[in-house]
């Protein structure tokens, strides 16, 4: 008598027996799961391979075949009321039983090694139960992990919304709104001493080392703050639109650090870059909170302002300067030749002053030889 329920140790341990990883079976599961509820429209044959693989796996825990799972056939148990076999018959099926065992897992062993890819996914097309359930388990695994992505098994349990659970999105969600807060808090605090800054400044006209050093670290920290704020903003958008696509993950919590440290660094330096915006021939003018509020969003913003002054600077800073810097000859005096060549001792070197007079002074005619 089989059982009628199955615990997880005990599918776990019939998994491992047909070569099958149990919870990556039911991170495939999860995922066909999830296809079928954001009607993803996957092709029938991963869940029916999956489905195979699962018949498989309970008959296996039940401590039966597949074939036993199955209601029997009436030709399987013969006419009614005809005897049952003796217990010698039993003994000799029994034995025959367990070598017709050993030589399908011998043959399973050699299908399996010697199967091509074409093979495996024409088994997975057809969900063929005598195919090998790994080989089955494998190619819809791989099926689904390509059709889903950027979705993964890992994506799902991680990506839980916050009012669902106690994943990691949950816990990046409340770093991020704490994060977002505290750069609030610190530019609402820069805000109310740069005004305090200013009317100082305009009582020592415009000079600011006349400012107590607090103030002017104030002043230059400004920028950074705004860039973190704008990060901050980015990350809390990016972060919604990842849990909504069920694509958050573990992982991305160190691409957030970069980002943020990114914004940060932009939001600071991007004063150093960009005064002005032209768009369309119309110069935008826009406060330097706004410029390092963007630069932190958007680090990319940042890079085409140094792209662009790279591109128009460099060109003329290599042709120009190697122009200015190359070295220069002296202009030849032609009194200077002519000398040379009242001096000159010997025809070869009275030839050679003459043949450079010439090219100097071609209009000059050279003096005839002493």
């Amino acid at each position: 008598m089989t059982k009628q329920t199955l615990d997880e140790e005990e599918r776990a341990a019939a998994a491992a027996a047909l070569g099958v990883d149990w919870s990556a079976f039911q991170d495939a599961e999860r995922l066909l799961t999830y296809a079928a509820a954001a009607g993803k429209g996957l092709p029938e044959r991963f869940a029916q391979a999956l489905s195979t693989v699962r018949r498989r796996i309970d008959a296996r825990a039940r401590g039966g075949s597949i074939e036993s799972a199955a209601p029997p056939s009436p030709s399987a148990g013969g006419a009614e009321g005809a005897p049952g076999p003796t217990p010698s018959d039993q003994g000799e099926a029994g034995q025959s039983k367990a070598g017709q065992s050993k030589a399908g897992q011998s043959k399973a062993g050699q299908s399996k090694a010697g199967q091509s890819k074409a093979g495996r996914e024409e088994a997975c097309e057809k969900g063929d139960a005598s195919a090998d359930a790994a080989v089955l388990f494998l190619t819809a695994y791989d099926g689904l992990v390509a059709a889903l992505a950027p979705v993964t098994a890992q994506s799902l349990r991680d990506s839980l919304p916050p009012h669902q659970g106690n994943g990691r999105a949950r816990t990046a969600m409340r770093f991020l709104w704490a994060l977002a807060a505290l750069f609030i808090a610190l530019v609402f605090f820069v805000e109310v001493f740069m005004s305090k800054i200013g009317l100082h400044l305009a009582q020592a006209s415009g000079d600011q080392t006349a400012l107590p050093i607090w103030q002017i670290l104030v002043l230059h920290a400004a920028p950074f703050a705004y860039g973190g704020f704008g990060a901050s903003v980015y990350l809390l958008r990016s972060c919604d639109r990842a849990i909504d696509a069920r694509s958050f993950s573990a992982e991305s919590l160190a691409d957030y650090r970069t980002r943020f440290l990114l914004g940060v660094i932009a939001g600071g330096m991007v004063l150093l870059f960009v005064e002005q915006l032209i768009d369309d021939g119309a110069q935008i003018n826009l406060s330097s909170a706004a410029l390092a509020f963007l630069a932190g969003y958007k680090v990319e913003f940042l890079y085409d302002a140094v792209d662009r002054v790279i591109g128009a600077i460099l060109p003329k800073v290599g042709v120009e300067s190697a122009a200015r810097a190359g070295p220069t000859a002296a202009p030849i005096d032609p009194q200077t030749l002519l000398a040379f060549i009242d001096r000159a001792q010997s025809p070869e070197a009275k030839e050679a002053a003459r043949t450079l007079l010439e090219t100097i002074a071609p209009a000059q005619k050279s003096p005839g030889p002493s």
